[in-house]
């Protein structure tokens, strides 16, 4: 029997004694072989995971005003939003946390005896506000809705999701070496250099950064705990 195959057939052998005495599944492991039986490669998975809450909410206020021409209709929004951005600022809201996201104007027609006929023109403007203050969020709207905003949505996040990110990261890739360390030597086998590192599966928050069940009331008002997971895997030559 070559090296290869022993360390294979030690490799099985110890499979139902993990599960028997631990339970669960034993670590995803992969051992590639090149012809001529040379050992080729060890792939070991790492992953991590941490629960993540929003730090700030994102309040979307959009303020709509129609009138003849596009002009007035303009001139219009342009007010409200001034009113709408100085409520803001008495209420405590740095003018940093401000935004202007949109500004638009489109014609309004109606449908008579079957032709359509040019009313005016509906101007819009929509303004991003953030709060870091979750109790601050229901006087804000109820302010922008006295300043005269038509429509309010909100969205919670965490503003510091990318140095997170790579603390899960940086977690995850130590998990994956600290297992291959620990399969080779079971092996009696010596790893070699990193030949490749891939990611796989990430969680919904690396992929959008608001979270998905916010407003769940209660204390946290953005949510529960959100989970923050990456796996990754890490193959290696052998030596």
């Amino acid at each position: 029997m070559t090296r290869l195959r022993a360390i294979l057939a030690l490799a099985l052998a110890a499979a139902p004694l993990t599960l028997a005495a631990c339970g669960h599944p034993p670590p995803s492991i992969v051992v590639r072989a090149q012809p001529g039986d040379r050992a080729g490669g060890l792939t070991a998975t790492g992953s991590a995971t941490i629960g993540v809450s929003p730090d700030c909410a994102d309040l979307t206020l959009t303020i709509t005003r129609e009138a003849k021409d596009a002009r007035a209709a303009i001139a219009a929004v342009r007010d409200r939003q001034a009113a709408l951005v100085a409520t803001l600022a008495r209420l405590g809201l740095p003018s940093a946390d401000v935004t202007l996201a949109h500004l638009g104007v489109d014609p309004v027609y109606d449908y008579v005896d079957g032709r359509s006929v040019l009313r005016g023109y509906q101007a819009s403007t929509v303004i991003t506000a953030t709060t870091r203050q979750f109790d601050q969020i229901a006087p804000l709207m109820e302010a922008a809705a006295d300043a005269g905003a038509t429509a309010m949505t909100s969205r919670f996040r965490r503003s510091d999701l990318e140095a997170l990110k790579q603390d899960v990261r940086t977690k995850a890739i130590a998990a994956a070496q600290a297992k291959a360390q620990a399969t080779a030597a079971a092996l009696g086998v010596r790893l070699g250099a990193v030949t490749a590192v891939a990611e796989a599966n990430p969680s919904y928050l690396f992929a959008n950064v608001y979270f998905p069940s916010a407003g769940g009331g209660g204390d946290g008002l953005g949510g529960d705990l959100q989970p923050l997971t990456i796996d990754v895997v890490v193959t290696y030559d052998l030596g």
